[in-house]
């Protein structure tokens, strides 16, 4: 049997592996600069679905991303409904949901969202019954606002979201987002580590 290089196998791996429900930032992020992807036009884009656990029927209003800006002192947002609507489950039930706005950070702290909190607003209530609800992936597009200005903590969110209602209540249970990297290098241990019992 042929042997795979270390490198190749590695290259391999990361290409194969999944971005699982990575939230990556494109686009004009800073003051209308495009200093952030190399294009004029804000993209918010989730890579794959996100589940969460629903406990009992609720009405969900945000997308909150833990800790999304922890730099940054004040509010900004981009008060913008993208074309795409937000593709959601719950059940098993495929809805759209319009987006109100994208928030990178709250201005005081409230119930269950904190100040270093970035915030998704819907403009319609995501009606979830108790079971799972399913944010799915999806690439959305906001017009520019030089007005908008996050001091982001990297241009691939990694880190804890929930759902929460409108008084920023939390409704799910809290996901942790993977980076892509430390999906692929446990893939890569566990292959390594497999090849080793074989030899």
């Amino acid at each position: 049997m042929k042997k795979l290089s270390k490198a190749a196998l590695t290259a391999a791996l990361l290409t194969a592996a999944p971005s699982y429900g990575a939230i990556v930032l494109k686009g004009d992020f800073v003051n209308g600069t495009a200093n952030i992807g190399g294009t004029t036009t804000p993209t918010l884009v989730i890579t794959q679905d996100i589940v969460f656990n629903i406990p009992s029927n609720a009405f969900a209003s945000i997308l909150v991303f833990r800790n999304w800006a922890p730099t940054d002192g004040g509010i900004t947002q981009l008060f913008d409904t993208p074309a795409q609507n937000l593709a959601v489950s719950n059940n098993g039930n495929d809805s759209l949901l319009a987006i109100n706005g994208l928030y990178d950070h709250n201005n005081s702290l409230q119930n269950d969202v904190g100040i270093n909190d970035g915030l998704l607003y819907l403009n319609t209530n995501f009606v979830l019954a108790a079971g799972t609800a399913t944010i799915k992936a999806g690439s959305y597009t906001f017009n520019s606002n030089t007005f908008f200005d996050p001091a982001l903590n990297g241009l691939t969110f990694n880190g804890q979201v929930f759902l929460a209602d409108s008084a920023s209540s939390i409704l799910s249970n809290i996901v942790t987002v993977p980076e892509v990297s430390s999906v692929a290098l446990l893939g890569l241990g566990a292959l390594a580590l497999g090849l080793k019992r074989r030899r």
